[in-house]
């Protein structure tokens, strides 16, 4: 069966002297999107104040040899029924919704990448009503190929995309700022050596940054960046012979957390560290 898939659960990390995670229960599971064949893709996901879900991706419907596809949201309450879903479709290129964020008025604002037979690549900021009806739209080019991996609502009422660019020979890590009408204000790209890229990124109190990610050699990259985004600090876990960080949380204290995986001959294995605003490691495991 084709369809977006969202799995709604509930993960309980205890940390003790032990620190051994709870089990997950998963609460409820449902798809969404057009009936018939096709290949479909949930790319990001938010959650209103009321507890609804919104989340965004990409359907795909074959035509032929040929398989289109275009970008897809769908607001669900928070026991996973549908209230509304939209298909945008856009005939001469393929497009995905890598982005959701709500606004302060009620409304949506999506960041969809257009793909292209050659490069530039395009993204778009698209700016919807409560019902995700889009009102107006800003498209960028860039000179290269992007990945949108995260798509921040920031507290000035601007927007920062994380992601990769994706040359012949390397890619780097992207960074956009944009503010409250989608018009660029700075962007940025960090290069360590050959294929790195940003999973996620989060503001922090400070209006600085901190993104968590990759580097060529699958070693796990934390960066700290100031409200420019110029580097203060990163570090790069080379303890394993395979790990990436996938997400990053500043805690009460402070002090910041992330998390992701290593690999080895056994599998997967989760990983988390602490941080501290100075870049020192306070605990790990």
């Amino acid at each position: 069966m084709r369809g977006i898939s969202v799995i709604c659960s509930v993960l309980v990390i205890g940390i003790s002297v032990f620190a051994q995670p709870l089990p997950m229960e998963v609460q409820w599971f449902n798809q969404y999107g057009p009936q018939g064949p096709g290949f479909d893709a949930g790319r990001a996901m938010t959650e209103t104040p009321e507890g609804d879900i919104v989340v965004g991706g990409t359907v795909g419907t074959p035509e032929g040899w040929l398989i289109t596809y275009n970008p897809y949201v769908v607001k669900t309450s928070a026991y996973g029924d549908s209230i509304w879903a939209l298909e945008y479709n856009y005939p001469n290129y393929s497009c995905d919704c890598n982005g959701v964020v709500m606004t302060g008025d009620g409304g949506y604002t999506f960041a969809f990448l257009h793909s292209v037979s050659s490069p530039p690549d395009m993204y778009s900021i698209e700016f919807a009503d409560s019902l995700g009806n889009i009102q107006y739209s800003i498209q960028h080019s860039v000179d290269s190929y992007i990945t949108i991996n995260d798509f921040i609502y920031t507290s000035d009422g601007g927007y920062v995309i994380f992601g990769a660019t994706d040359g012949i020979n390397d890619g780097d890590i992207y960074m956009i700022k944009l503010d409250s009408a989608g018009e660029i204000e700075w962007e940025n790209t960090f290069h360590n050596s050959g294929y790195d890229g940003a999973y996620a990124g989060i503001e922090l109190s400070d209006g600085g940054f901190l993104i968590a990610g990759y580097t060529i050699s699958l070693q796990g990259l934390a960066m700290k960046l100031d409200s420019y985004g110029e580097l203060i600090w990163q570090i790069e876990k080379s303890e394993y012979a395979s790990s990436q960080l996938f997400d990053v949380v500043e805690l009460a204290d402070g002090n910041y957390v992330f998390g992701g995986d290593w690999h080895d001959e056994a599998g997967e294995h989760p990983y988390l560290f602490s941080v501290n605003p100075q870049g020192d490691i306070i605990w790990e495991f």
